[in-house]
């Protein structure tokens, strides 16, 4: 199983903090044919010092300093130079199980897999444990490969917790958006598109860092800005003669509930969010149930 690279790829930026255990938790995965890939975005604190301390512990560490262009351009930088047959991103401030690659690459080879998508736990700022996803049970996901591309695509969105095939992503042209929020949504939609067996599994391969005033705590002021997101990546769709109206006009819905994608105080939400999408589909499917569009 070990003969195939997986390209670990993490952005940067002022992650002093977390990002000494970002990098050990990598060394220590139990698969060990990976190529780990630091993209420095600009830092002005002592990430470049521990990026380069840690190059020196471990040859398979390879960095790339840029000037600060954000978090997009940082993980499409790295995923340029990688060579790696899969290619996972993680966030500087988050860790990885010991056995997270290992447990993600098998269920790939195992199914043929393009996409495998883990469970994830949910760790405070001070590391402490705060609950774990439970998306698999309030969207009704099936674990044996038969869930279909709308359950997929109300997954949470963030990287953390996929495993891609890198043949599928640049060959199709696959990139995250120069977009100012939710750039996450935007490339694992575009993922889902090409994605063949794309699987859920039912093990915890990530611990995702909740920090209060994070962007991803505050979508509220910035509903118009997922929009434009979402309108990329439906543009996307159409690009490649995929579109679907109804699927777009739902994720539209969905993002007035997107924090519940990532909050662990409201696992409730995520059935409202089925419940709305149901209701929405119904609206889509019957031109007589639809609002009166006004005329001007």
């Amino acid at each position: 199983m070990e003969n195939k690279t997986v390209s670990i790829i993490m952005p940067i930026y002022n992650a002093e903090k977390y990002l000494e255990q970002g990098i050990q938790s990598i060394l220590k995965q139990t698969y060990k044919q990976l190529e780990i890939i630091l993209v420095d975005d600009g830092s002005t604190d002592k990430s470049r010092e521990i990026i380069e301390a840690a190059k020196q512990r471990d040859s398979r560490i390879r960095s790339i300093f840029q000037t600060q262009q954000g978090a997009p351009t940082a993980r499409n930088a790295g995923c340029k130079a990688s060579v790696g047959e899969y290619l996972y991103f993680m966030d500087s401030d988050d860790y990885l199980p010991e056995t997270a690659i290992e447990k993600m690459v098998s269920e790939s080879l195992q199914y043929g897999s393009d996409l495998v998508i883990g469970q994830y736990q949910f760790i405070n700022g001070a590391g402490e444990w705060l609950g774990e996803s439970s998306f698999i049970e309030e969207l009704g996901i099936s674990l044996e490969g038969k869930a279909t591309k709308q359950q997929l695509s109300l997954c949470p969105p963030f990287p953390g917790n996929k495993l891609y095939r890198a043949s599928m992503i640049k060959e199709n042209g696959i990139q995250f958006a120069d977009v100012r929020v939710a750039q996450d949504l935007n490339f694992y939609l575009k993922a889902l598109l090409f994605a063949a067996t794309p699987i859920v599994i039912k093990d915890s391969v990530y611990y995702y860092r909740v920090r209060s005033g994070s962007i991803s705590h505050s979508y509220g002021s910035k509903m118009l800005d997922v929009i434009t997101s979402l309108e990329d990546a439906e543009m996307f769709y159409q690009q490649n003669g995929q579109y679907d109206r109804t699927f777009f006009q739902q994720h539209q819905v969905f993002t007035l509930l997107l924090p519940a994608h990532q909050s662990p105080a409201n696992p409730k939400l995520l059935r409202t969010h089925r419940n709305v999408f149901k209701l929405q589909e119904r609206i889509c499917e019957d031109p007589k149930s639809r609002p009166h569009q006004r005329t001007h």
